[in-house]
């Protein structure tokens, strides 16, 4: 305690901006369920009689509106590997109101005949609350994609196919074929894409959503007569994420593909009826270089996509690794395409980063696994680095629009939370707050791998806001977010005394809200000082009721929220 006071004391808004917000979110499984650490939570997936823990790990992760956390993965089981989905309440413990009457808080499921099942992607139908995922299932030695459809219940839905899931072989993939992204339109059709015949070109389809056809390829409306749609063929190529065009509607899809035996970056974007959107389907507005209707990226010594943000302008943010590069350690790789899919030269001048994350010892490698847009146009990456001692941890970074790291996260601009014996990062979500969550395993002290969900502080404390916010006055929620006092009564240990101080918190901004609201001609400047005063008031009285168990814990709490206060009045 006395090591945090004293960097207070010397770093002043350091200690605030620089370091808490990427910090782990220790009020997300506050009581550490399941060995874990606060700011984590795992799923145990156990089988039958006698029960036993297996390994799992999730690779899709997605945010109803209620604030839970859905996950979707799979369980090495025994017999086979079944895909598994589990949902967590907005305070990190498992929800057993999901699959309440099967396995409460999970649910899997070994597809027929399958000796894998795979889930790669997951969304969330915000029409019905329905949850969809995607994936692929090995089947008589040939990989087939599935889709599946849960009630928001967790059990799945029956008028999806009739059993809440269908398997597709995409024809002439004579090896298989892998869906790995998917995103569901507001008719809710479903979007997927993947790679053909693997790995030798690519695929996107769309599944019907509603009706008495819910289920099947929609093979009248979209890539006519076949419901799909495929590119690059024979290229050692794959699709790993698809998103809808806020502008147009369309669909853009990123992954790589190999031009001249280096793998690059791709972006391409389709019709809403599975046409590639070239100068020949669209002669105004074509999409990619030379109107081809995508774009590839060469990234010196070549670059795989894992993870692709759509913005509201039609942006495309699209993250990966830069592998063989002539960089030590490999770097992360973070391109940046126009709506029109060209480099966009706003973004670091040339639309693409190269990014080495160094960690406490010797880094072999990085790459991002997830990407996506805060509320502040912060740029925020998940991924994983890999160490010289075999060891993989999940790194978080923030990056400014234009491209440089936003060292308001941290010194170097992004973090390393060491978790366990090592966790791998395989999806991204971005909370209202800012706050990162990010979801895929971690190996506990039994050396079981399972299922992760870690949440992050995020962009809330990030006072680069501050000058222009406040030209606008304040709101209750924006003042709220700002000053975080559910996060800093977090230093106080005693539950009855962190919940006065924080009710006590929040009454002085709410009334500060209030009084602005009636206040025409409103000067934020004087009715901050008023609340330093009423801050003043209440870390008074509460050390009159609890001084003598918790004094120091409250002054610390109310130091802190009085910085963010002054950076307010005081902007840097």
């Amino acid at each position: 305690m006395k090591r945090i006071i004293v960097a207070f004391i010397i770093l002043l808004t350091s200690v605030i901006s620089f370091c808490n917000p990427g910090n782990l979110d220790t009020s997300f499984n506050q009581a550490s369920i399941n060995g874990t650490i606060p700011g984590t939570a795992v799923v145990n997936l156990t089988t039958a009689a006698p029960s036993q823990t297996i390994n799992s790990s999730a690779n899709g992760i997605a945010l109803q509106t209620d604030g839970k956390v859905v996950i979707a993965g799979y369980g090495t089981y025994p017999t086979a590997e079944q895909l598994a989905v589990a949902r967590f309440l907005p305070d990190g413990t498992l929800d057993t109101t999901f699959n309440a009457g099967g396995t409460p808080g999970y649910n899997t499921i070994q597809l027929s005949g399958a000796s894998e099942s795979v889930a790669t992607a997951i969304a969330i139908d915000y029409a019905s609350d329905n949850i969809i995922i995607t994936g692929y299932a090995l089947i008589s030695g040939v990989y087939k994609v599935f889709v599946a459809r849960y009630l928001p219940d967790g059990t799945f839905d029956t008028t999806f196919n009739t059993n809440g899931f269908v398997e597709l072989l995409i024809p002439g993939s004579a090896t298989g074929c892998k869906a790995y992204g998917l995103c569901i339109q507001a008719n809710s059709n479903i979007i997927i894409v993947g790679e053909y015949n693997t790995q030798s070109g690519i695929f996107i389809a769309r599944i019907l959503g509603s009706g008495g056809s819910a289920g099947t390829l929609d093979t009248t409306g979209f890539g006519s007569p076949h419901g799909y749609a495929t590119l690059f063929t024979g290229i050692d190529s794959g699709a790993i994420a698809v998103g809808v065009d806020p502008i147009t509607n369309k669909f853009i899809v990123a992954g790589f593909t190999t031009v001249s035996s280096i793998q690059q970056f791709f972006v391409a974007r389709y019709t809403t009826t599975g046409l590639l959107d070239t100068i020949f389907t669209n002669p105004t507005t074509p999409y990619g270089t030379n109107g081809q209707g995508y774009t590839t990226t060469d990234i010196s010594g070549g670059a795989i996509a894992y993870a692709l943000s759509v913005k509201g302008d039609g942006t495309a943010l699209v993250a990966g690794n830069n592998i063989e590069s002539s960089l030590s350690p490999y770097p992360i790789a973070l391109a940046q395409f126009t709506p029109q899919g060209l480099p966009d030269v706003q973004f670091n001048q040339t639309g693409i980063v190269l990014t080495q994350i160094i960690g406490d010892e010797d880094s072999i490698s990085a790459f991002a696994t997830g990407v996506s847009t805060d509320n502040n146009g912060k740029i925020v990456v998940a991924g994983n680095v890999n160490f010289t001692s075999g060891q993989t941890d999940t790194f978080f970074a923030r990056y400014n629009a234009n491209g440089s790291l936003d060292t308001t996260l941290t010194r170097e601009g992004y973090i390393i939370p060491s978790i366990n014996n090592g966790t791998q990062s395989n999806g991204l979500a971005l909370e209202l707050d800012g706050k990162a969550i990010t979801t895929g395993y971690t190996i506990l002290e039994s050396s079981n791998i399972q299922m992760i969900v870690i949440r992050m502080i995020g962009g809330a404390l990030d006072n680069q806001a501050t000058s222009s916010i406040s030209q606008y006055g304040f709101n209750s929620q924006f003042l709220s977010q700002f000053l975080y006092p559910s996060f800093y009564v977090t230093v106080i240990s005693d539950p009855a005394v962190q919940s006065a101080t924080l009710d006590a918190l929040n009454t002085i901004i709410e009334n500060y809200s209030a009084d602005y609201s009636i206040q025409p001609d409103f000067n934020y400047i004087a009715y901050l000082y008023l609340l330093q005063t009423e801050l003043d008031r209440a870390q008074a009285q509460l050390l009159d009721l609890y001084g003598i168990t918790s004094g120091d814990e409250i002054n610390l709490c109310f130091t802190y929220i009085q910085e963010r206060v002054y950076q307010l009045i005081q902007p840097s």
